[in-house]
Parts: C-alpha cells; structure tokens; sequence
C-alpha cells in the first residue's frame, strides 16, 4: 500500500509539474499572443494610415441613328481618391499611372475634345479646293498630360495640411479644357 501511496504521490507531482509547466507556457503564451495582436493592430492601423483608395464611376451615352449608325453621344468619367494627404503625396506617381492606364483603356478616350466645337472651322487643304474640316479631339499624350497635371495639382494642394483623410475628385469629361480634380479634407 506505501508504494502505490508513493506511486500516487509521483504522479501527482510530476502531474503538477507538467501542469504548472504547462500553466506558465500558456501564461508566456497569452503574453506572446497580447503583444503579437497589440503589433498587428498597430500594423493595422499603419496600413490603414498609408492604405488609398481610387473609385471610378462612368457614364457614356451611345446613340444608334435609323437603326444602323451608332455614335458617342455624352460621357464623363470621375475618379475619387482617398487617403491621407501623406500617402497622396507619397503615391503620386502610382495614383497617376494607375489613373492613366485605366482612362486610357475606356471607349471614350478617342472623343476628347480640345474645345467646345458646335462649329467647327473650316481649313482649305492648299493642295485642293475643297475645304477639310480640322481635328477636333485631342491626342493621348494631350490627354495623359493634362491628368498628370491636374492630378500632381491637386495632391500639392493638401500635401501640407496634415489631414488624416483627403477625398480627391477628378473629373475627366467629353472637354479636355473642363478636365478638373478638386480636394475635399474630410478629417484633420
């Protein structure tokens, strides 16, 4: 009876060891885990910090003329982009090129216009008498430039004001000279 007294009491020991080993991994564990997530929510809230978001909404406008003749009637495209005004500016040139290939891309891209025409002007080819009618749309390269511009603008703009959130719209119609993007500082 005093050796299974003295088995039990073995076992209970090395039980308890096991346990309180175990009780402490788990103690040393949770801390590990404490300040794992205490890093990952700080990571989380950088990421979020330093996260921009670029939404595009476009509206094009198709006629079809006695069934057989479809044209480009009306169209616009707007982009917003939100993010910190740190992160705006140091993404510019991502936001930019990510604009860009994406507006490049759109079915509208060969109806950008230099102008209002409503009459457009009548230039005489010196070669023939009859007179040709001037290009009224603008190339990509016009285009791609006057978005860079109008975007790197506007980031200058709320670069140093510090604001934890910046929605920018840019709207990029049938006009190239209507091309505009604006600020909206939405949290300081």
């Amino acid at each position: 009876m005093k050796k299974i007294h003295s088995i039990f009491l073995t076992l209970a020991l090395v039980l308890a060891y096991f346990i309180s080993g175990t009780y402490t991994a788990l103690s040393q564990g949770a801390d590990i885990l404490e300040n794992t997530s205490n890093v990952l929510l700080q990571y989380s809230d950088e990421k979020q910090q330093n996260m921009i978001q670029i939404s595009k909404n476009s509206t094009n406008l198709y006629n079809i003329i006695n069934h057989e003749t479809t044209l480009v009637g009306t169209f616009d495209t707007t982009y917003t982009v939100a993010g910190s005004s740190d992160s705006l500016n140091k993404s510019r040139d991502l936001i930019i090129s990510t604009i860009i290939g994406d507006f490049d891309k759109s079915p509208t891209i060969g109806y950008i216009r230099a102008e209002n025409v409503t009459n457009p002007n009548i230039i005489y080819d010196q070669t023939e008498d009859m007179p040709s009618i001037g290009n009224p749309f603008v190339d990509i390269n016009t285009i791609n430039s006057t978005i860079t511009q109008e975007i790197s603008n506007v980031i200058s703009a709320v670069h140093g004001r510090d604001f934890s959130t910046v929605a920018i719209k840019c709207d990029f119609g049938m006009n190239i000279k209507d091309f505009k993007c604006e600020d909206y500082g939405l949290i300081n």
